[in-house]
């Protein structure tokens, strides 16, 4: 989240087609219809910024606290998962992805990506 550019918006034609000023929710639902791509990274961060109400809200609200850290850890068959899932390898290596308990994961097999975050 950040408060629109002033000067004009400069494109890496090796990384973007195109731009838009969007809000993380209407971000979201493009790319839960298919309007728009998402890589999961950006994904998550658009998510947690839902909650926010403002520019300013969010900034000083990751000033506040520690960065994330996400170490990437593929759940099969389609999506993520990261630190605090019960299937997290480095947690409990032989733990079976669809076992109960905790979640931290990104399903991506289809639109729209879901993402689970409970404590077990």
């Amino acid at each position: 989240m950040a408060p629109a550019a002033k000067d004009a918006v400069s494109l890496s034609p090796e990384e973007h087609i195109n731009y838009a000023w969007l809000s993380p929710g209407e971000a979201l639902e493009r790319h839960a219809q298919g309007q728009m791509k998402l890589i999961p990274p950006t994904w998550v961060t658009l998510h947690e910024l839902m909650g926010q109400r403002s520019v300013a809200t969010a900034l000083a609200d990751a000033g506040s606290k520690a960065a994330a850290i996400y170490d990437t850890q593929l759940l099969p068959p389609d999506g993520l998962m990261w630190l605090g899932d019960v299937a997290y390898p480095q947690q409990n290596p032989n733990e079976n992805v669809t076992a109960p308990g905790a979640r931290h994961r990104l399903s991506t097999a289809s639109l729209p990506w879901v993402f689970e975050r409970a404590l077990g």
